[in-house]
């Protein structure tokens, strides 16, 4: 979320703050057990998490949408449900010093497989390049998260992507001493 763990927590703490402070003005008597690591993931239903997650966004300011904030999060159940009413998977942004970043780009990176899989249902542009010139599959590999590469390349991602070094994905594959990838 930051740019330190610092950052983040300082961000996520914010975050949950603004969810209890939505969730208290809820009157439907809805059970809310929405906890700042599982909005709309346990014990309430995705549409009521996500909800909150966008008010909460709102409220604290935040510019990135629920949809980012989700994948950055790894709410699959969240994501999947802003992907079905309607959410653009394809809008990029920048994220610290590289520009056009996709929501697909961000799930990769951190290596959430529920969430890639709810994106994947949207049918993204999964080849697009980010301001280093990297796809969601080379920063999946970078990061030697096997589960999202095999989304990736299952929805068509190109193997044959070279990074901006010049490494192809098997090169990575082979870098990261890791057979499944």
């Amino acid at each position: 979320w930051g740019s330190t763990e610092k950052d983040s927590l300082a961000l996520l703490d914010s975050m949950q703050h603004h969810v209890q402070q939505v969730a208290s003005e809820c009157s439907s008597g809805i059970d809310l057990t929405v906890q700042a690591a599982g909005w709309g993931e346990e014990g309430s239903s995705a549409g009521v998490g996500t909800q909150l997650v966008e008010r909460a966004a709102r409220t604290a300011g935040f510019s990135k949408s629920a949809l980012w904030l989700a994948c950055e999060a790894g709410l699959s159940k969240v994501a999947a449900v802003l992907v079905s009413t309607g959410h653009s998977v394809e809008p990029c942004a920048r994220d610290g010093e590289v520009a056009n970043v996709t929501v697909l780009m961000v799930a990769a990176t951190r290596g959430h497989t529920g969430v890639v899989r709810a994106l994947l249902k949207a049918r993204p542009q999964v080849d697009t390049r980010n301001g280093n010139d990297e796809t969601a599959l080379i920063l999946a590999c970078q990061a030697k998260h096997v589960g999202v590469s095999q989304l990736l390349l299952e929805a068509g991602a190109d193997a044959e992507a070279i990074s901006p070094n010049g490494m192809t994905v098997l090169m990575w594959a082979v870098l990261s001493d890791n057979s499944d990838l």
